[in-house]
């Protein structure tokens, strides 16, 4: 009974902090009174929500469980370039060439809501505060690559890892979870290939932090003992 409390808590949450909520609450329905939602997917853990280089046919928004994006890297497999938490939304990329630049994998058992794309451009075309809503998700999804990619090149590994358990603290307090408690949804490769650093790095740098006092980390889970301290790793 409380995991089903919880697991609608998590759902509601997501809806509330969603980033396609704009789309979902047009000032007016779609015509024929079409749903701006067309359904609600299940994936289990190392399911594909869409690959790279396929049509792209529908946005979605992550309602419960994670997500890795992953972008295809000639002769060497993949790279991981984000991690997706509930409320996030995943497919925008693929609006240039209609074509998805990367592969939307499960990280365990997920929900997504599904936005078929043509009710996505007739809300934009209708609603100017729909269309601007979805240029800032593309805006922030660019900028936060950038930081990424500056990071990896000037960065040292312990600031890069810092970084890391910031930023996800930071996405749980946005969604209203407790920000210095959460659990890691990825394994340490993944994260290790997201940083461009190697497992080896990932788990030393974790047993430095742990030594410090900084951190707390129990298989996946994690606590932010210090965050300041992390904030202000040298770089």
């Amino acid at each position: 009974m409380v995991a089903r409390a919880s697991l609608a808590k998590r759902r509601q949450l997501a809806c509330a902090g969603c980033a396609l909520r704009p789309l979902c609450h047009a000032p007016v329905p779609l015509p024929d009174a079409q749903p701006v939602v067309d359904c609600r997917r299940r994936l289990e853990r190392g399911e594909v929500l869409f690959e790279a280089g396929t049509p792209q046919s529908s946005v979605f928004a992550v309602r419960a469980g994670f997500l890795k994006l992953a972008a295809p890297v000639e002769g060497s497999g993949e790279h991981v370039v984000r991690f997706l938490l509930p409320g996030d939304a995943a497919g925008l990329e693929g609006f240039g060439a209609r074509l998805h630049a990367f592969t939307a994998v499960a990280l365990d058992d997920c929900e997504v809501c599904e936005v078929p794309l043509q009710h996505v451009r007739r809300l934009a075309d209708a609603f100017p505060n729909v269309a601007a809503h979805l240029r800032r998700l593309l805006a922030g999804e660019l900028a936060e690559a950038h930081a990424r990619f500056a990071g990896m090149a000037h960065l040292s590994a312990p600031k890069r890892l810092a970084g890391f358990l910031l930023d996800l603290a930071g996405r749980w307090a946005e969604r209203g979870y407790a920000s210095r408690a959460f659990r890691l949804p990825m394994d340490r490769r993944e994260i290790a290939d997201h940083l461009g650093i190697t497992v080896e790095t990932v788990s030393r740098v974790l047993t430095e932090f742990r030594a410090q006092g900084w951190v707390t980390v129990k298989g996946r889970e994690v606590i932010l003992h210090d965050p300041e301290a992390l904030r202000a790793y040298p770089r």
